[in-house]
């Protein structure tokens, strides 16, 4: 039911532990969120409504239009040298630096290729690793050398100076084997080999902290590198996303072509949710990745990578048994099928997505990106916008599977809002929270809010829009894009404010006919047009008209009408468009003519056929028609004979 809505006002209308595509370096550890709280938190950069996304990473750069995991060849390459350092002929992108904690990606993107590299960069790639050059690195059976790591571990056991970190391994693995499982299952186990192999830690692109290696279908690898990852106490949310790459190339069977928003954001919010609250000592190493997500609501949901984690727990807070459908996320091989599976049973998902994703916690729950995981994020609510006034329009329009945000500040009498189909969003009234959806239609901004008495809606009230010059909107949109538009209009112009040139007392001009040349009179008759169109012409006080034949000048005709003709108009909304005559009622009308012929009276009607005659004037309504009104009158047309009606 509509009501009065009190805004103050703001809608929101409406697409790293493996790696970050990046919000600059990696934050220190917020802390994460309980509900709306935000200790810890920095701010997020405001301009106007909009947060100022800041420049593309590196990272991002690379991965800019990814889709797959299966990255080309130029790519493969730029990302393994953020990774782990540095590789003949290649060269990678300008810009700020982003945190890529993860070296998985890079790793079984440069094995795709391995055949397609020079030997120079095989050298060179199988050095930084400690592998075989002979062999893809995700294949090796090595892993280290130089005295640096691991040496060759037929037995599967692992390497050297992996003691440090087995149990921190085992602790990850418990907390992620009660949620999901044995990994391989209970019949056929998948071993876990943890490796340790240090990266040289001058260089400032040899950013892994871990990554694993599909070995086999029944062994999986983790290998750490200590200069980045540090001490570890407890579990560790960088081992968590490793091993839940384990997962996904069991229940994939290593097959590629995964979406890449679906591989590396969801094991991000696995490993983000799955540590929190255990004290891990990098809980925190997904700011920045989430940051993204909230700073870049137009980028598609498709498009992204890394950063989708936002995405997984903006689905969690609807669904917190998202865990349990993981692995058919992950077998799915298209973006529609596991955007499908991932939302499934979530109606509110396109209601909430824009507003969570602004994450003002500020303005409470409906507003706040929250759950396990997640960190702490602030933004200030936002400032001045643009104005809305009559006559202008505004619209907010998101791409698919992504959101929009804006603000306008509305002066018009009437707020004409249209939400697109498939749109979601939500509003902010004040301290409370709606879906966007509550607000379509047509809103009274001020305090005369009901349609004057000589409009053609005459009586209709509209609800009011309080507060709607401080309206903030952001949308979300699904499969299809989506819009919201708002046009400003004035009170009488929705209300039909031409109706009142219809409306009130006119006096009839001298019939003009085609047929009759009016010699004199035949003026003088009244119409009265009420508010609903109904209307009564009175021909008591028309003047008798004295006419002749176009054909024969030299008859006179003597008419006089008396009683009325009722009927209906039907009134239109706009000015250039003419009324329609409804209903023409003639029978109560009465007659007299007299013809004179060379000033000789030659014919005296009766009065019943001269009443028949005058009837004849307009009884069949289908054939008169009416112009449009102005401010000088209008005009009943009906066969070359016509009534001009001017304002009495």
């Amino acid at each position: 039911m509509r009501r009065a809505l009190v805004l103050t006002l703001a809608i929101v209308v409406i697409s790293t532990a493996c790696g970050s595509s990046g919000g600059g370096a990696a934050a220190p550890a917020p802390s994460t969120k309980a509900g709306a709280t935000k200790a810890g938190a920095t701010e997020a950069r405001v301009s106007g409504f909009e947060i100022k996304a800041p420049a593309l990473t590196d990272v991002q750069q690379i991965l800019a239009g990814q889709t797959t995991d299966q990255l080309p060849t130029d790519k493969a390459l730029q990302l393994f040298v953020l990774a782990f350092g540095p590789v003949p002929g290649v060269t990678v992108h300008d810009g700020p630096k982003g945190a890529l904690p993860s070296g998985t990606l890079a790793l079984e993107a440069v094995s795709d290729h391995w055949a397609d590299l020079s030997d120079e960069q095989r050298s060179a790639i199988s050095d930084l690793l400690g592998t075989d050059p002979a062999t893809p690195p995700t294949q090796s059976p090595t892993a280290g050398h130089r005295g640096r790591s691991a040496a060759t571990t037929p037995d599967d056991s692992d390497g050297p100076g992996a003691e440090v970190y087995r149990s921190n391994l085992d602790q990850s693995l418990a907390l992620l084997e009660a949620r999901l499982g044995p990994l391989g299952g209970a019949a056929e186990p998948i071993h876990v080999q943890l490796m340790v192999h240090i990266l040289d830690p001058s260089n400032v692109n040899a950013r892994a902290l871990a990554w694993t290696a599909r070995v086999r279908p029944d062994l999986c690898r983790v290998t750490i590198n200590p200069t980045r990852i540090g001490d570890l106490r407890g579990p560790s949310l960088p081992l968590v996303h490793e091993l839940f790459h384990c997962y996904q190339g069991h229940w994939r069977n290593g097959r590629r072509g995964q979406p890449i928003w679906v591989r590396e954001g969801l094991a991000n919010w696995v490993a983000a949710s799955t540590v929190a609250g255990t004290g891990a000592a990098d809980e925190g190493i997904l700011y920045s990745t989430y940051q993204v997500w909230q700073e870049s609501p137009t980028t598609p949901l498709f498009e992204r990578n890394y950063d989708a984690v936002g995405f997984f727990s903006l689905v969690e807070q609807s669904i917190p048994n998202l865990i349990r459908r993981v692995q058919q996320i992950t077998v799915d091989d298209t973006n529609e099928q596991a955007y499908a599976d991932s939302v499934n049973g979530v109606d509110d998902l396109l209601d909430r997505w824009g507003a969570r994703q602004f994450d003002l916690s500020d303005w409470g729950p409906d507003w706040d990106l929250a759950g396990p995981g997640v960190p702490a994020l602030v933004v200030h609510a936002p400032g001045e916008f643009g104005v809305l006034g009559n006559g202008a329009s505004d619209s907010v329009e998101s791409t698919p599977f992504a959101s929009k945000r804006s603000g306008v500040s509305i002066t018009a009498e009437i707020a004409e809002i249209d939400i697109s189909p498939g749109t979601g969003g939500t509003v902010r009234l004040d301290t409370n929270s709606e879906r966007l959806s509550a607000v379509g239609g047509q809103w009274c901004t001020g305090t005369v809010c009901v349609c004057p008495p000589e409009t053609v809606q005459a009586g209709r009230e509209f609800p009011q829009l309080r507060g709607a010059e401080h309206m903030a909107i952001a949308i979300a949109a699904g499969p299809a894009a989506g819009s919201v538009t708002i046009r400003g209009r004035t009170l009488l112009e929705v209300c039909g404010e031409q109706q009142q040139c219809y409306v009130g007392r006119f006096t009839m001009a001298p019939i003009s006919s085609e047929v009759f040349q009016t010699i004199s009179g035949g003026g003088g008759a009244t119409l009265d047009v009420a508010a609903d169109g109904t209307f009564t012409i009175d021909l008591s006080t028309m003047s008798e008209w004295v006419a002749a034949p176009t054909v024969d000048t030299t008859m006179e005709n003597h008419v006089r009408f008396g009683g009325q003709i009722t009927g209906r108009l039907g009134l239109p909304t706009t000015r250039t468009d003419p009324a329609t005559l409804d209903a023409w009622d003639a029978g109560s009308i009465t007659g007299q003519l007299s013809a004179y012929l060379h000033g000789n009276l030659v014919m005296t009607m009766d009065e019943e056929t001269a009443r028949q005659f005058a009837a004849g004037f307009g009884n069949p309504t289908g054939r008169w028609s009416v112009t449009p009104c102005t401010d000088t009158g209008f005009t009943f047309s009906n066969s070359g004979t016509s009534f001009v009606w001017a304002p009495a």
